[in-house]
């Protein structure tokens, strides 16, 4: 670039000098001789030697060439070598990442192994961390993407996922400062005059470090940081949204849980329009696709405050499923298997599925059994055969404190169960032989054998 900003780019190439007769001989020779001198500073001392017997700067070139681009086997070899094990470093900046790429990329041509485009595309998003995996699945299945797009997109993930780590340093140091009661008194002399901690730690029981900075204490701060939830929408509506912000899958409708954990710390979820929701427990949620199938949506947030339900496809992949997209439609799989089919409804992917019925976990039954309404209710017979032949006074207890023991409207917990015929079985007992003397023999007598 300097010599070309110079001028001066011509003597690499210019083997051989205009001729002394030449008018324009001698403003050659100092331009060349610029141009050495360019060259020479830009190398290290050992180099400068390998060129100082150069007669121009064309040939000082030509001897650089010769030692760095080796058209050989080997390096061929060694090149491509590096090419495959070039692995972005966890946390690294994605644009130094992409100029280190593009520099072992040219660095190849220049030795003769020419690389094509698709190539270039596989070898960089092979490279990613798991980090980018949400992203890198969106561009597998992209049609017509080229390497520029690929790279503006994966440059705005970085983006995003720097924003999001900037606001959870900013999260956990008010989470912290939430809970001071006021300047923290250090007990001894001050750290600030460059002396190491020699005391133990009342978090690990390890010398060397206090609390305040133990590696265990931030992994569980980590642990109930910031989730993200970048798609919202105005009301609350059927379905499962596909996201590929969210880090969590999430549901605002207690309800839905057919297990349910509350939270220690409660997590906060930032949605797109900036503001803040509260998540407050972790379950499992059961959804009936269209197609009769049931399905479990696990480590599933309670969000109260959120619009919409969202599917997570960072969560997806860390389950082991594939998330193929199209131009009318989403595929998600587990192997070979489809699990879900998800149309696009207005350039969004919808799960269409309803919530199952959390009682319908202890057993399917007939339409006899069930209520007519479609609420799931049964009667007291039912439930005592469902929780394995339980008493009346235990069922009674659970009808007011379980979610999903529904029972019919005409029959209440203060009715009694019915006579169960697999109670009785159960209980039955076998008569014990009699221990009366009755019957038992006194005297002694003869015992005849044979016919009489």
């Amino acid at each position: 670039m300097r010599l070309a900003k110079k001028g001066l780019l011509e003597h690499l190439d210019a083997m051989k000098a205009p001729e002394e007769g030449d008018a324009s001989a001698s403003t050659w020779k100092v331009n060349d001789m610029k141009a050495f001198a360019i060259v020479s500073t830009m190398i290290s001392t050992n180099l400068q030697s390998m060129v100082r017997t150069a007669e121009t700067t064309a040939k000082a070139w030509d001897i650089l060439k010769t030692f760095f681009l080796r058209q050989s086997m080997h390096n061929r070899v060694q090149l491509r070598r590096q090419l495959h094990e070039f692995k972005l470093a966890k946390g690294g900046s994605i644009m130094d990442h992409f100029l280190r790429f593009d520099e072992l990329c040219m660095t190849m041509q220049a030795v003769g192994q020419e690389i094509s485009q698709d190539e270039h595309l596989v070898i960089l998003l092979g490279s990613l961390t798991r980090d980018y995996d949400p992203i890198v699945k969106i561009i597998e299945n992209m049609p017509g993407m080229t390497l520029f797009h690929a790279k503006e997109m994966l440059r705005r993930e970085y983006d995003g996922m720097a924003r999001t780590e900037h606001q959870e340093i900013a999260l956990k140091s008010t989470h912290t400062s939430k809970y001071k009661k006021g300047p923290r008194r250090h007990m001894g002399r001050s750290s600030s005059r460059g002396e190491k901690f020699s005391g133990r730690c009342y978090r690990c029981n390890k010398y060397g470090h206090k609390r305040q900075d133990c590696k265990a204490e931030q992994v569980e701060t980590e642990r109930s940081g910031e989730e993200r939830a970048f798609t919202a929408s105005s009301r609350t509506s059927a379905g499962w949204l596909l996201d590929s912000g969210a880090s969590s899958h999430m549901c605002p409708d207690r309800n839905e849980f057919s297990n349910l954990n509350s939270l220690t710390d409660p997590i906060m979820i930032t949605i797109a329009d900036g503001s803040e929701v509260e998540a407050q427990g972790v379950g499992t949620v059961r959804v009936q696709l269209k197609t009769g199938e049931v399905i479990r949506i696990e480590e599933t947030l309670w969000v109260p405050g959120l619009d919409r339900r969202l599917l997570s496809i960072s969560a997806l992949s860390k389950r082991g499923l594939q998330v193929i997209f199209s131009d009318l439609s989403c595929q998600i799989r587990s192997n070979t298997e489809v699990v879900a089919q998800i149309p696009r409804r207005n350039k969004m992917y919808v799960l269409e599925c309803s919530p199952a019925e959390v009682a319908n976990v202890c057993g399917e039954t007939s339409q006899e059994q069930e209520s007519s309404d479609g609420s799931g209710a049964a009667d007291l017979q039912v439930w005592h055969a469902r929780l394995g032949h339980l008493s009346t006074k235990m069922l009674k207890g659970m009808a007011g404190c379980v979610n999903g023991l529904k029972i019919k409207k005409n029959q209440g917990v203060e009715d009694d169960i019915e006579i169960c015929e697999g109670c009785i079985m159960g209980k039955a007992t076998v008569k014990t032989f009699p221990k009366s003397p009755y019957g038992h023999v006194k005297t002694k007598g003869g015992v005849a054998v044979g016919p009489q």
